[in-house]
Order: structure tokens, then C-alpha cells, then sequence
């Protein structure tokens, strides 16, 4: 993940000029307090911090002779993504693995790849529901971070046959973590000008190991 610093926005003293009528400086002053104003409503965003979404236990084990990868999510911040859910907007975390074999002088061979996607929305009735990455039953709560803790603090995502290793090489898992909005209808989308899940992702951890 990128993390850049916020610009720094400087700014001239405006001054009126003495050959100007008392109605043109009056008119000025009013276009230059409009122009606050319209800045204020089309640049002004809920802030949210860096590094809102955390993994945590990421672990890749032979399961059952599979290649398995699990791990948590913690979330730090959940002011933006109840802002949106509040609003209307749906959400998907998207997790993807990519395990590669290391090689010296090429690129890295890759293995296998795959995708796990987890729905977040707001019921009619207030309530919130989280459909697990992978399948399995529905997580539903009038309290959100109950309704998180429980869908993404154990996720486990099925690569691939643990055959496909060999002993004695070296291997490299890139898992990117990235929440994002679903696609909203046209009345909707002024909400996601006020909440920005920037510090959500895309977020890729690199694990490196021998087998």
C-alpha cells in the first residue's frame, strides 16, 4: 500500500484595488466567500487514517494435504465503512493469493492463483449482514464490529494440491486485501464523495518460506 502525505494548500491575500467601486468590492467579497463555500462542499471528505484494515496470524500450512492460508483481519476505524453501509452502499472484501516458486535469474514461476470475495450490507431493518469469504451462513447484527469480528477475524482461503511443492525450493505468497464499494445506483453516489475507503486498500503482504 502507498501512503502519501496530504498536500499543503497556500494561499494569496486578496486585495482590493483602489480604483474599484464600493459595489464591485462588495461583489467580490460575496464571490469570494461563495468559492469557500463550494470548496468546502466538493473537497471535504470524512478524514480517515492509514493503515485502517490490518492483517494479523497469517499462516500457510498443509491442510488435509491442501496448501492453506489463514489469517485475520483488524479493523481500527470503522467510521467510513458504517458511513457508506449507512447510506446505501454495499461493499465486498476481496482477498487474492498468488503462490510462486522463486527463481534466481527469471521471474518467479507461478503456481496457482485464486479470489475470495465477503458481501457487508445494511438490511431494511437496520441490521447489518456479512456473507463469509468462502460460503457458509450469513452473519447478521445491529452492532457492525460484532457483525466484522465474526466474518473476518478467521479467514482461510484453499490454494492448491500441497503436491505442487517441492522439497528443497523456495516460495513466495503475495495476499492482497482490498475493501471496496459495489457499484451504486445514481442517486447514491453522492454518499462515497463523503466517505473514502483509501486506507482499506489495495493492502499486499509478502510471505516468504522453504519447503
Amino acid at each position: 500500500m502507498i501512503a502519501s502525505a496530504s498536500p499543503l494548500l497556500s494561499s494569496q491575500p486578496c486585495r482590493f484595488l483602489t480604483g474599484k467601486t464600493l459595489s464591485d468590492r462588495l461583489l467580490t467579497l460575496l464571490l469570494a466567500m461563495l468559492g469557500t463555500v463550494f470548496w468546502g462542499l466538493f473537497f471535504t471528505v470524512h478524514p480517515v487514517y492509514a493503515d485502517d484494515i490490518s492483517l494479523s496470524n497469517l499462516i500457510l500450512n498443509n491442510s488435509q494435504g491442501r496448501i492453506n492460508v489463514r489469517f485475520g483481519l483488524d479493523f481500527s476505524n470503522l467510521t467510513p465503512v458504517k458511513g457508506l453501509l449507512d447510506s446505501g452502499v454495499n461493499l465486498t472484501l476481496v482477498c487474492d493469493a498468488n503462490l510462486s516458486e522463486k527463481r534466481e535469474y527469471l521471474w518467479n514461476h507461478s503456481i496457482v492463483e485464486t479470489s475470495q470475495y465477503s458481501k457487508l450490507e445494511r438490511l431494511p431493518d437496520g441490521r447489518y449482514r456479512l456473507s463469509p469469504p468462502g460460503g457458509g451462513h450469513a452473519i447478521e447484527s445491529d452492532d457492525l464490529a460484532v457483525v466484522i469480528q465474526n466474518g473476518w477475524r478467521f479467514i482461510s482461503l484453499d490454494l492448491a494440491p500441497w503436491s505442487l511443492l517441492s522439497r528443497g525450493k523456495a516460495y513466495t505468497l503475495h495476499l492482497t486485501i482490498n475493501l471496496k464499494q459495489d457499484d451504486v445506483a445514481e442517486w447514491l453516489r453522492d454518499a462515497s464523495l463523503f466517505w473514502s475507503l483509501d486506507s482499506f486498500g489495495p493492502t499486499t503482504y509478502k510471505l516468504d518460506f522453504s519447503y
